[in-house]
């Protein structure tokens, strides 16, 4: 973030040698002086905790984990899934149980809680590769939340189902690409 101010700064010169008073030499010379000012970007997230657990059942459901953000700029948020859905721990998406199901995808929301901030969404299978986008506002010191909803379209197969997201906030204006 840069901000640049110019003005012009007028010096009035007199003339180092003694003169009368009344002969004085008023003539004034313009100078320009340009200020360059930096304040540089910040944007942070704090999760109270890294991992949500969630009861799963053959029946929709939602689950929501608040954070806090401190951005001096306005912000975007990249999401990644390294599963693009829950996967079964045990038997991932290569193992098939007739009627059963062992992968759920889902969709990510997130939401800050400021006036005029725009929710990103997107789906576990889309965050495979990384998306996002921006919120539209500075969140200083606010805070928000990252919701995740889901409905199996088959019973679950018995077990744990894992993913992990990962967020990254950045500047709107500085496009980062998801590793």
């Amino acid at each position: 973030m840069r901000a640049i101010i110019s003005f012009c700064v007028c010096v009035t010169l007199y003339p180092a040698v003694a003169e009368p008073s009344n002969s004085r030499n008023d003539a004034a010379v313009d100078l320009e002086l340009d200020i360059v000012g930096h304040i540089s970007p910040k944007c942070e997230i704090q999760l109270p905790n890294r991992a949500i657990r969630v009861l799963l059942n053959d029946q929709p459901g939602t689950e929501q984990v608040g954070f806090r953000l401190d951005c001096n700029q306005q912000m975007s948020v990249v999401m990644t899934s390294q599963n693009g859905g829950l996967e079964h721990a045990s038997h991932g998406r290569g193992e098939s149980f007739d009627g059963f199901a062992n992968f759920l995808p889902y969709s990510a929301t997130f939401q800050v809680d400021a006036d005029g901030a725009l929710p990103v969404t997107a789906t576990s299978n889309a965050m495979l590769g990384g998306a996002g986008g921006a919120i539209g506002v500075v969140p200083h010191k606010a805070a928000g939340s990252l919701a995740l909803a889901w409905n199996p379209e088959q019973p679950l197969v018995g077990g744990t189902f894992e993913d992990v997201i990962e967020i990254r906030v950045t500047g709107a204006g500085e496009s980062e690409i998801p590793r």
